[in-house]
């Protein structure tokens, strides 16, 4: 029962799927990528707030989601390193999941991801250059957890969002005011969707 929780969101305008700490321009205009400076300090709230949880309910919904397993092992290791009383069950909804080449080559290193990855014993170094970036990233943290929580992971077959996403980290996103671009052609979504499924099922 879910009214009976403690409820805390954490916002997003940072471009960076909660894992960045880096201010970059981009053609004249400056991005704070502080995604990962914000999250931390939530969690810095959590942990002053609440000396103890009886249990933990987490979820994320698109950049939400994408932050989830990384909030989950900031979250056991907190709770959990010395005894495991802390159950986490979480749902990682419609995360953008995908990490195609020219994204890892273009554009991953200027969030400067490496700070909160570094937080949570994630080997930044060895992952970076991985089209699997994503699969190993959320082997690594199911490893490090507990058997006994719960996990749960939501897509779609036809996802227009996180298909255009995948596009353009692809690098071949277009013009964002393209409209006929927002959508993949069958191949591309179909590759997309094997992608996923393909990742998903070796986690």
């Amino acid at each position: 029962d879910l009214t009976k929780y403690t409820t805390i969101i954490v916002p997003y305008c940072t471009q960076d799927v909660h894992f960045g700490s880096n201010t970059m321009n981009y053609d004249g205009t400056t991005i704070y990528h502080a995604g990962a400076n914000n999250l931390m300090a939530v969690m810095k709230y959590v942990f002053r707030n609440f000396s103890q949880l009886s249990s933990v309910a987490l979820t994320g919904c698109s950049a939400g989601g994408t932050a989830v397993p990384a909030v989950y092992r900031i979250l056991d290791n907190h709770y959990n390193s010395f005894t495991r009383k802390t159950p986490i069950n979480l749902i990682s909804d419609s995360p953008v999941y995908l990490t195609p080449q020219y994204f890892l080559e273009n554009a991953l290193g200027n969030w400067n991801p490496n700070v909160l990855l570094q937080r949570i014993g994630i080997p930044y170094q060895k992952y970076k250059d991985s089209q699997m970036y994503s699969t190993l990233i959320w082997d690594f943290i199911l490893r490090k957890g507990s058997n006994r929580d719960r996990w749960g992971f939501v897509s779609h077959v036809d996802d227009p969002v996180s298909q255009i996403y995948y596009q353009w980290m692809s690098g071949n996103g277009g013009d964002d005011d393209d409209q006929q671009r927002r959508r993949l052609e069958d191949s591309s979504a179909d590759e997309w969707y094997q992608q996923l499924t393909d990742s998903i099922s070796t986690i």
